[in-house]
């Protein structure tokens, strides 16, 4: 899924030169970009496109800020993106089972764009560059309901119920 997602991104950023692309990894080196595990990174890096730009660690922050539009997986950037009412893209496409989405993604229920073949992806990015999105509405309280059941717990056991909630 990550891969298919960073490769049509890539073949939308060549057709779109004059926007800038930025891929955040929570790698911190481009050292062994052969191994398996960060062909991803290697994917961004040798398509030599001058508008994609890989981050490497660090805050996310700035970027989101900054941002047109967040797409993503299983990140806390999402959830940052939906604080900032920034449309939020969560490509789903290459996904057969249900059971993966339920289990391996993070529940932002109908708060997200998302995006479950490539035709619809890149509908999404269009729109987004033609600021001809239609924003999606999202309650304070469901975002707080998020905020909370993801990353917002204050008794620090956010971590270990997101693990049970993955696992």
């Amino acid at each position: 899924m990550s891969y298919l997602t960073i490769k049509n991104t890539l073949n939308f950023a060549k057709s779109n030169p004059n926007t800038d692309f930025f891929f955040k990894s929570k790698r911190v080196s481009v050292e062994n970009l052969n191994d398996k595990k960060y062909s991803q990174e290697k994917l961004i890096l040798d398509s030599k496109l001058r508008n994609c730009k890989l981050i490497l660690g660090g805050d996310t922050r700035e970027l989101i800020k900054d941002a047109k539009a967040i797409i993503g997986f299983n990140s806390t950037a999402l959830i940052e993106g939906l604080i900032l009412k920034k449309p939020v893209i969560v490509p789903c496409f290459g996904i057969k089972k249900k059971s993966i989405m339920k289990n391996f993604m993070l529940n932002l229920s109908n708060s997200v764009f998302n995006a479950k073949n490539k035709k619809i992806f890149n509908l999404l990015m269009e729109k987004i560059l033609k600021n001809n999105l239609k924003e999606k509405k999202i309650s304070k309280k469901k975002l707080n309901q998020i905020i909370y059941n993801h990353i917002g717990n204050i008794d620090g056991k956010s971590t270990k119920r997101l693990e049970n909630y993955l696992l």
